[in-house]
Formats: structure tokens, C-alpha cells, sequence
């Protein structure tokens, strides 16, 4: 949904957006994002995910980011850079020995 290139069309940032419906779902965006968007050069990438629907929001922050660490590409989880952010290592399904970072990004609109 977001790509960023410099002048060279080199990719800079990649991101995923979607609206939360649930751990299965974000799976399948991580997925999305490393299948389809990410190439081997790429090591840097986010996941945005917006809540528009559930009430107790600290419960989807706990249940996304343990479907991060679920995840059969996850590596580590490097740091949680805020209450709603949080920064994991993946493989690169191109080449398991190479690695990407994803932040994990969740916004309460609700």
C-alpha cells in the first residue's frame, strides 16, 4: 500500500496496511508483504494495522504481536518501540539466510 523509492527507483520503504479482523489476518498480511512486495534487496518493511472495530484494544495490541512471533518466517522480536510498535526480524522467503525487518504498527480508530 506505501512504497517509497529514491531517485535511482531503488525501494527505500514498503508498507502493508490493513484493517484489523483478527490474528489469521495478519498472518496472511505478513505473508503478503513478504511474498509479493519484498525482494531481496529489501530489509526494511511495515505492517499498519488500524482497529475500527474492537472495544478492549491492549487485547489486539497482545494478540497481533503474538501472531507475529507465530510466524513461521519470524526470527526474533528486536524491540518494541512503543506501547503499539513493535520491530521483528523475518527470513526472506527468497533466501532463508537473508533477513528483513518488519514494524509492526497499530493505530485504535475506533
Amino acid at each position: 500500500d506505501i512504497l517509497i523509492q529514491d531517485g535511482e527507483g531503488t525501494n527505500v520503504f514498503i508498507a502493508e496496511c490493513k484493517i484489523w479482523h483478527g490474528e489469521k489476518e495478519l498472518q496472511n498480511a505478513i505473508y503478503q508483504l513478504i511474498e509479493r512486495y519484498i525482494s531481496w534487496r529489501d530489509e526494511h518493511s511495515a505492517l499498519i494495522i488500524l482497529n475500527k472495530d474492537v472495544d478492549r484494544f491492549t487485547r489486539l495490541v497482545e494478540t497481533a504481536n503474538q501472531a507475529m512471533e507465530s510466524h513461521n518466517l519470524f526470527l526474533n522480536k528486536i524491540e518494541e518501540t512503543s506501547t503499539t510498535s513493535a520491530r521483528y526480524t523475518f527470513q526472506n522467503v527468497e533466501d532463508l539466510d537473508k533477513t528483513i525487518q518488519i514494524e509492526l504498527i497499530i493505530f485504535n480508530c475506533k
